[in-house]
C-alpha cells in the first residue's frame, strides 16, 4: 500500500524540486510509478539515489529498463538482467543493439518469449509496455516494463492446441461417417433397384424408411460439425445490416412458404457468415414446424425473434437447448443448441421467453449495435 502512495508524494515534490522529473503517469502498474519517481535529470539521463533504487525498484517482479530519448540503455533493475543478461554490458548502448528482441517488442502487440529459469522447464513469456518519461513537456526517455505473463500465456496456448485437436477430431469423425454413409447408401440403392416388381407394400415402406434414416444421419453429422465449430469465439466481426443478413439466410434455405419480416433494420456487430447461419437455423426451424411467419425486431442491445405456431411448455424450454432432446420435434434437435452456440461465440445471451403464447420468442441479449445505430 505504501508503495502505491509514493507516486503522489513524489509528483508533488517534483513541482518544487529542481531536477526531479515531472511525469505523466499511465496505468501500467506500480513499476512505472516507482521508476518515474526515483530518477532525476541534470544535463543527462542519470539514475540516483541508490538506497531507494535498491529498496523499491529492485524489489519489483517486473523487469525494468530505462532508455533515453535516443534509445540508449541508461539503467535497469536486477530482474531485467536475469531475463536479459546482455544488459549487464550494455549501458549507454542502443537497446536495439544490446537486446534486439526487446527493442522489437516495443512496437509489437505479441508477447516476448525468453528462456526459462533453471528450475522451470520451457520458455517464459513477457508482456512489454513502454511509457514515456517527460520533463516540462519534453520526452527525455522511456521506461520499458516487462511483466511475466507465463502462466496465462501457457494456458492460452494449451487451450489453442486443444481447440485445434478438437477441430481435427471433428473433421475426422465427419469424414469417416460420411464415407460410411455413402458406401451404405450406394449398396442399398443397388439392392433397392434390383428388387422384384411384385414387392409388397411393406417392403417398399422399409426401403423408404432406410433412405430417410440415411438422410437424417447425414443431416445430424452436418449439424454436429457446425455446432462444434460455433462453440468457438469469433475473432473477426463487422457491422452487418440485419435486413441483408436475414434476406441472405432466407435465400439460402429457399423458404417460399415462410414470411420473414424485419420490423426495423439495424447494424449489428458480428461475424457476417456466422450471423447468417444463426438466421438460417431460425428459418429451418420455422419450416420444420410449418410456421407461416418469422418476425425480427431489434432494440438497443437485443434482437427479438418470434416464430408463430405451437408454444413450447415452460418446463421444456431448457430442453430446447440440449442436443439429443426431441423438443419440439426430432427434426429440430440441433437448431437451438446451434443458435445458442452462435450467440455465445459473440458474447450474447440466448433465451426463450416462456411468457410468449403465440409460438416461440427467442431473446438474444448483449448485442452490440453498430455506430449507425437503428435505422428510422
Amino acid at each position: 500500500v505504501a508503495a502505491t502512495a509514493l507516486p503522489a508524494v513524489f509528483y508533488v515534490l517534483s513541482l518544487e524540486t529542481i531536477g526531479l522529473l515531472t511525469l505523466h503517469y499511465e496505468p501500467v502498474g506500480v513499476a512505472v510509478f516507482a521508476v518515474g519517481t526515483l530518477y532525476v535529470v541534470d544535463e543527462q539521463f542519470v539514475a540516483v539515489p541508490q538506497f531507494w533504487r535498491n529498496q523499491l525498484v529492485d524489489s519489483l517482479d517486473e523487469k525494468i529498463v530505462l532508455i533515453d530519448d535516443e534509445g540508449r540503455v541508461r539503467d535497469y533493475n536486477r530482474r531485467a538482467v536475469e531475463a536479459f543478461p546482455e544488459l549487464a554490458d550494455g549501458e549507454d548502448q542502443p537497446l536495439d543493439a544490446v537486446v534486439p528482441r526487446l527493442a522489437e517488442a516495443l512496437g509489437d502487440d505479441d508477447v516476448l518469449t525468453t528462456g526459462g529459469r533453471e528450475h522451470d522447464a520451457g520458455p517464459r513469456y513477457l508482456q512489454v509496455v513502454s511509457t514515456p518519461l517527460t520533463r516540462t513537456g519534453a520526452v527525455v526517455g522511456r521506461a520499458v516494463v516487462c511483466t511475466d505473463v507465463t502462466r496465462v500465456e501457457r494456458q492460452r496456448r494449451q487451450l489453442e492446441r486443444q481447440s485445434d485437436q478438437l477441430d481435427d477430431f471433428a473433421d475426422a469423425i465427419t469424414h469417416e461417417l460420411r464415407n460410411a454413409l455413402a458406401v451404405a447408401r450406394g449398396h442399398f440403392d443397388v439392392i433397392a433397384a434390383d428388387r422384384p416388381p411384385a414387392d409388397t407394400e411393406s417392403a417398399r415402406t422399409s426401403v423408404d424408411a432406410v433412405r430417410d434414416a440415411h438422410r437424417r444421419i447425414d443431416r445430424i453429422v452436418t449439424d454436429l460439425a457446425r455446432l462444434a465449430a460455433r462453440e468457438q469465439t469469433v475473432e473477426s466481426v463487422e457491422e452487418c445490416s440485419l435486413d441483408a443478413v436475414v434476406e441472405a439466410a432466407s435465400a439460402d434455405i429457399g423458404a417460399d412458404d415462410v414470411e420473414i419480416q424485419v420490423e426495423r433494420d439495424a447494424t449489428v456487430v458480428a461475424s457476417r457468415p456466422v450471423l447468417t447461419e444463426l438466421f438460417t437455423n431460425v428459418v429451418q426451424f420455422a419450416e420444420f414446424e410449418d410456421a407461416e411467419r418469422v418476425t425480427v425486431e431489434t432494440g438497443r442491445s437485443e434482437i427479438v425473434i418470434t416464430v408463430d405456431g405451437q408454444q413450447v411448455p415452460e418446463n421444456r424450454i431448457e430442453a430446447l437447448f440440449a442436443y439429443g432432446e426431441a423438443v419440439p420435434s426430432a427434426e429440430t434437435g440441433t437448431v437451438f443448441p446451434t443458435i445458442r452456440a452462435i450467440g455465445s461465440s459473440h458474447g450474447w445471451t440466448v433465451e426463450v421467453d416462456p411468457r410468449y403464447r403465440d409460438g416461440i420468442q427467442v431473446d438474444i441479449g448483449d448485442v452490440r449495435i453498430g455506430e449507425h445505430g437503428l435505422s428510422a
